[in-house]
């Protein structure tokens, strides 16, 4: 995960508003309920074709990728996922571009805080 305090302000800002239209327009934002744990958690994703994409939003914001299942007929798509700690700094940094998604991030990081520091969370 790059540290956004070792590189340039404006290549900085630069890369986060264009990773917030790639998830504002590809990507999914939610909230996960464990009943297991009791835990709600934030979870996003993006599924692409572009294997160069993918891999720049796993070095900016670290994550995991994950290889989709191929399709005959189709292109090899491939899937980026952070969740947790790290999916809540990601929509601290990307919300103030974000316009499709805006909503649901100001909706899952409310349910994530309200749990948040509570030892077992509950479900909303």
């Amino acid at each position: 995960m790059v540290d956004p305090n070792k590189i340039e302000p404006e290549l900085n800002t630069h890369r986060i508003a264009y990773f917030a239209g790639l998830i504002d327009g590809e990507g999914y934002i939610g909230s996960i309920y464990h009943k297991r744990h009791n835990t709600t958690y934030i979870k996003i994703k993006v599924n692409m074709t572009s294997h160069e994409t993918i891999m720049a939003l796993k070095d900016f914001f670290g994550g995991n990728i994950h290889k989709r299942k191929h399709v005959d007929g189709n292109k090899q798509q491939w899937e980026w996922r952070v969740s947790c700690k790290k999916a809540r700094i990601v929509l601290n940094l990307i919300r103030p571009w974000l316009i499709t998604k805006a909503t649901k991030v100001d909706e899952v990081m409310g349910v994530e805080l309200k749990y948040r520091g509570k030892g077992k969370n509950k479900a909303a």
